[in-house]
């Protein structure tokens, strides 16, 4: 959903590309650097830190350190990676400001409607006494300490899909800048962060598609990332209803409001991934108010009878191309 482009204006610098497939999804990296640049050395950086972040995170592998945490039927404490462990709090945290939105326990629920890992769509509609058994396993509650965590109930999934591929760019990130790489654009499967040089004009402009597949604008980050989340990424239609993988938590089931799409621009992709998907949950209303009371810079995309309209917080403005 997002496209990425440079506007020159470095002196005596390369452009550099290296791109590849991890965590299920293609990944781009664009560099403009004066430095001297190994590409093979670069992809090799890059293909660990991914690699790195989906053994331990990811559900679509029974040997990842979540599935293994998912799959083991205890309340005892399990030892976690510092990865895991720091993504974990960060949901954990924008679950709490988010009044539940953001949920990191709802895996029961998506494999209940037939998304995400080892879930198969399930049609008709459920009956709503299966949906309130599996919402109570969705209730339950995480700790963490310093080391491990803990389920408050054995049964109890954890779903980190919305918050780690975001984790990973912002990984990404800090291995090019620990290299004294300033100027990048890093893309995994749609969620974008760039990095500027001090002094200089924001180099990066990114194109951001609406529901149509159409842009909706473009904008220049800066030193932040750029993330999307939309009810018409992942969905299946029935009796004329569009059952989305944003998943409502307090209902059990898929949002229903006319909130078609959340962009957000914010300092990390871990932030920008995790709240543009809490945004969308809430809804037009609640999504908008939370947005303007936390600062967020998010673009909302609403249907409507017409169409499609669109609200942009100031913070977002300001990061826009006025003349495309």
């Amino acid at each position: 959903m997002i496209l990425g482009g440079f506007m020159p204006g470095i002196s005596q610098s390369q452009n550099l590309e290296v791109s590849g497939q991890s965590m299920g999804t293609r990944y781009l990296l664009k560099l403009h650097t004066a430095q001297s640049v190994s590409l093979d050395d670069l992809k090799m950086d890059v293909d660990s830190i991914l690699a790195r972040v989906d053994s331990r995170m990811s559900l679509y592998r029974e040997d990842s350190e979540l599935s293994r945490f998912n799959n083991h039927r205890s309340t005892g404490w399990q030892a976690l990676s510092a990865d895991t462990r720091q993504v974990l709090d960060r949901a954990l945290h924008i679950q709490r400001i988010s009044g539940g939105a953001f949920n990191p326990l709802v895996r029961p629920l998506l494999k209940h409607w037939g998304f995400g890992a080892d879930a198969e769509p399930l049609l008709p509609r459920p009956v709503s006494p299966e949906i309130e058994v599996i919402r109570g396993v969705a209730k339950g509650r995480l700790e963490l300490n310093e080391f491990a965590a803990r389920k408050s109930r054995p049964d109890l999934g954890v779903d980190l899909n919305a918050i780690a591929k975001g984790y990973a760019v912002d990984q990404v990130a800090g291995m090019l800048r620990a290299r004294g790489i300033e100027s990048y654009m890093f893309e995994l499967g749609g969620e974008v962060i760039c990095g500027s040089p001090a002094g200089q004009p924001a180099p990066w402009r990114i194109g951001i598609l609406g529901p149509r597949q159409k842009l909706t604008t473009l904008v220049r980050p800066g030193n932040a990332a750029v993330a999307t989340s939309g009810d018409h990424l992942q969905f299946f239609l029935y009796n004329n209803r569009r059952y989305s993988h944003l998943l409502n938590p307090a209902s059990g089931e898929p949002v229903k409001h006319r909130l078609a799409l959340v962009s957000t621009i914010m300092s990390g992709a871990m932030l920008a991934d995790a709240w543009s998907t809490a945004l969308m949950v809430m809804g037009p209303h609640a999504g908008w108010q939370l947005a303007r009371e936390q600062d967020i810079a998010a673009l909302f995309v609403v249907r409507d009878t017409h169409g499609f309209r669109e609200f942009r917080t100031p913070g977002f403005e300001s990061f826009e191309v006025k003349n495309i």
